[in-house]
């Protein structure tokens, strides 16, 4: 006969290989569920009800998060577009260099593309499945709480300290990449880009994104700018970048 201990450490091993894909995106939730608390907090104290002011709430997230990528593919698309445009496809064509180059970008380019769209498509499910167990986790934060509390690890008092650093971090980080953006504004508003607002907001957007970052916004413009000739605006664009 198994022994139930051995049955239960199996059961907890095979359990965690189960969701450790969706690990990130899990605890993913209780970071998203600790920045909207506040507001949870606000709309139980109106309407008395756990589960109302967290559904409000992860509708808030949903809400920001669809309009967040919506603005980022439209704006993607449109600035592709723009800078295609204004490329003479007949002369890109025709240098020497691109000829020998262009195969290899062409393959190394589609096998980026590959790889960015799976991990996008996979990181976008996997937030949506975070903003949903968001609203478990506010139902349920008191319990939490009373669980870990229970665990005798932590007492009170220290796990205050702990949610009370947590918000430091993530306000000093949200003011971080505040100031990345109001300087990438002006950068390139003394560029002279038309779509200066659109791509600091791009910036905020893509600090916040792990992997990415401001970078992400400035180097297609530093090639831009290298691409047409205009070398002092790319270097300018490079240090300042």
């Amino acid at each position: 006969m198994i022994d139930k201990k051995y049955l239960l450490v199996t059961l907890i091993a095979v359990s965690f290989l189960i969701i450790c894909p969706f690990l990130k995106y899990i605890l993913f939730s209780f970071v998203l569920a600790g920045i909207v608390y506040p507001l949870y907090q606000k709309v139980q104290s109106k309407t008395h009800s756990k589960r109302a002011a967290a559904m409000i709430s992860t509708v808030f997230i949903l809400v920001v998060f669809a309009f967040s990528v919506y603005a980022i593919i439209s704006n993607l698309f449109s600035e592709f577009a723009t800078i295609s445009v204004s490329i003479d496809s007949q002369q890109f064509l025709n240098n020497k260099y691109i000829q020998i180059l262009l195969p290899h970008i062409l393959g190394a380019i589609a096998k980026y593309a590959s790889d960015l769209v799976q991990n996008l498509f996979k990181d976008l499910v996997g937030y949506v499945i975070s903003i949903f167990l968001t609203y478990y986790v506010l139902v349920h934060i008191k319990d939490v709480e009373n669980f870990v509390l229970s665990l005798g690890f932590i007492e009170e008092s220290e796990l205050e300290k702990a949610v009370s650093k947590f918000y430091g971090i993530v306000v000093g980080n949200i003011l971080l990449w505040l100031i990345q953006a109001f300087l990438s504004y002006i950068g390139f508003s003394l560029l002279g880009l038309e779509t200066a607002l659109i791509l600091s907001i791009l910036v905020f957007v893509f600090s916040a994104l792990p992997i990415l970052g401001p970078w992400t916004v400035w180097l297609p413009i530093i090639i831009y700018f290298t691409w047409k000739g205009y070398i002092f605006l790319a270097a300018i664009t490079f240090v300042y970048g």
